[in-house]
């Protein structure tokens, strides 16, 4: 686990009626970023045409319960 992310939070905001989002550091953890090859590639590309990279981290209570709807992962300055 050499790779290096970020799991970034999103935190709404509602600002008299306005409502905004923002991000924020969550945690930075080691991970094994684990890429998509051959078939599996040429399927995913057909349906989204997007990046699938799996990550893998170490079990951590705080990590276990995250959504991706509410967190992101920052990796090499990409948002996954």
């Amino acid at each position: 686990m050499q790779e290096k992310i970020t799991i970034q939070k999103r935190t709404v905001n509602d600002n008299n009626g306005d409502i905004t989002s923002s991000w924020e550091n969550f945690a930075a953890v080691h991970a094994y970023a684990n890429g998509l090859s051959g078939n599996e590639l040429i399927e995913a590309r057909k349906v989204n045409q997007e990046n699938s990279i799996k990550f893998t981290v170490r079990y951590s209570k705080k990590l276990s319960k995250l959504n991706p709807q509410d967190y992101r992962i920052i990796w090499r300055g990409e948002v996954f």
